[in-house]
């Protein structure tokens, strides 16, 4: 067993519930160390293996790779800490969204670009944008799909609740950015809402079927579904405003200033 990271042995075998702290060998524990039963509980190799739903032959090689820390008994069987297990499950839900938004986004881009090539070529709208405005629209475009793939890798990452606020914030951003560049292609106010629904009904389609695709991963179906809606919404308001606004200058005769309401 050379190579194996483990911690000092326990003193002598214990049963699968695991041992409690107060019967650790005095090295395992720090001084003034309060930890919780629930830190010094340690799991047999097969229900630790269980945990992560990995065989153990799995599980051994990733203690050999040092990838996570096990106590060898004077038997010779490994014992695993509880919360050395739940950390590793909480990395690997963190990195198996990350991968499932990166799909997503991939997803997205080829569904756009079938659309682009076909369904968006006839839409009047479409036809109001130069060379250049689809450009800018393509950057927003992006730029919209990254704060998606953001928002459902959010939940139980460090400071959630900010890092969705300061999405939502964003959202109202690319909103803004659009509502402008569709008011300065004429577009009326039922032909704004329209090119966006256009491009939220395939992200909110995609969404769902990425979730209920990875039903083991951190964010539920539905709970991933209304955050993505929440933040679609926000961007499609801050969109009509801006448009408003926009629109009502345009309509102005030159020098007019603009109402303090409408600011």
């Amino acid at each position: 067993m050379s190579g194996i990271p483990v911690r000092p042995a326990f003193p002598s075998e214990r049963s699968a519930e695991g041992v409690a702290a107060s019967h650790l060998p005095p090295a395992e524990r720090s001084p003034g160390h309060a930890a919780s039963a629930h830190d010094h509980h340690w799991l047999p190799i097969g229900r630790a293996a269980a945990l992560l739903g990995v065989s153990p032959a799995t599980l051994r090689l990733w203690t050999a790779a040092g990838k996570v820390p096990a106590k060898v008994t004077p038997g010779g069987h490994r014992r695993y800490a509880a919360a050395d297990l739940q950390r590793l499950l909480a990395q690997r839900e963190g990195a198996a969204w990350q991968e499932a938004a990166a799909q997503l986004v991939e997803v997205l881009r080829a569904r756009y670009a079938e659309l682009a090539r076909d369904r968006l070529q006839r839409q009047a709208w479409f036809q109001r944008f130069d060379a250049q405005a689809r450009a800018r629209a393509h950057a927003l475009g992006e730029l919209l799909l990254a704060q998606v793939a953001q928002l459902i890798t959010a939940r139980g990452a460090p400071g959630e609740s900010q890092r969705r606020a300061h999405l939502l914030r964003s959202g109202r951003r690319i909103g803004t950015a659009y509502g402008r560049e569709i008011a300065r292609r004429g577009l009326t106010a039922a032909e704004a809402v329209e090119a966006f629904l256009f491009f939220r009904t395939p992200i909110l389609e995609s969404v769902n079927a990425t979730a209920r695709a990875h039903p083991d991963l951190a964010l539920p179906a539905g709970e991933a579904l209304a955050a993505v809606t929440q933040f679609l919404d926000t961007v499609l308001l801050a969109l009509t405003r801006s448009y408003e606004r926009c629109a009502a200058a345009q309509r102005r005769p030159h020098g007019t200033p603009a109402r303090k309401d409408a600011l």
